[in-house]
């Protein structure tokens, strides 16, 4: 079972109890058309009195594609803030990148969004940051798409003829952003200047082929 934790302060009796909350992929290790995946999401919360299952767990996703069969998990990232979760569900159709809400009562679903980019391939990884998660897939060479915690997508940015993608950072608040490529061999990280609001109105104000600022700034890096 996978597990991603997140940490909040909830309020009982007039003082603070810290809770744990733990979001696990059930029976993980199934093969489903290609790829590795469970049946159900579970989530617990922990405090000092233990670990209990939350309301609503197991999580089963009730959808199906066209050939009727059902959308699984594969992937689950949670935010910074530790209250929301992103999930990637296969068939054997395009994949869906779907938003999860943590609260007392259990795993609330805000929204659910084709995973366009990768086409009928699957997500490769996914990298959650505040209020974003970046989707990353391989449909012509590596792809990244930024989806907001509102199921939006606000971003998207590839690879191309004569260069790959590698990863997507984003400044904490959005206000920078920075492609990593490799360019001919030669690791590349093109800097750009953003509006918060507006990533895909942005103006390139560096190029930098620096190893280290590369390895520090590319840090959702997959090898």
């Amino acid at each position: 079972m996978k597990f991603f934790s997140a940490l909040a302060l909830t309020l009982l009796g007039g003082s603070a109890m810290a809770t744990d909350y733990t979001v696990g992929i059930v029976s993980d290790n199934m093969s489903y058309f290609g790829v590795t995946a469970g049946t159900a999401l579970n989530l617990y919360s922990i405090t000092s009195e233990g670990v209990e299952l939350a309301p609503g767990s197991p999580y089963v996703w009730d959808m199906k594609d066209p050939m009727g069969n059902s959308y699984l998990p594969v992937i689950v990232e949670m935010d910074p803030a530790h209250g929301f979760v992103y999930v990637e569900y296969v068939a054997t159709t395009v994949p869906y990148i779907v938003g999860f809400k943590i609260t007392e009562n259990g795993l609330v679903q805000k929204w659910a969004v084709e995973a366009g980019n990768a086409g009928n391939n699957f997500v490769n990884w996914m990298a959650a940051g505040p209020g974003y998660v970046i989707v990353y897939s391989s449909p012509a060479g590596l792809w990244a798409e930024v989806i907001n915690q509102w199921g939006k997508e606000v971003f998207s940015d590839g690879s191309g003829e004569m260069d790959t993608l590698v990863a997507l950072s984003l400044a904490p608040d959005n206000g920078f952003y920075y492609s990593c490529r490799d360019i001919s061999g030669v690791k590349t990280v093109l800097v750009y200047r953003t509006q918060a609001a507006d990533l895909g109105n942005a103006t390139l104000v560096d190029t930098s082929t620096d190893k280290t600022f590369f390895q520090g700034v590319c840090h959702n890096l997959r090898n």
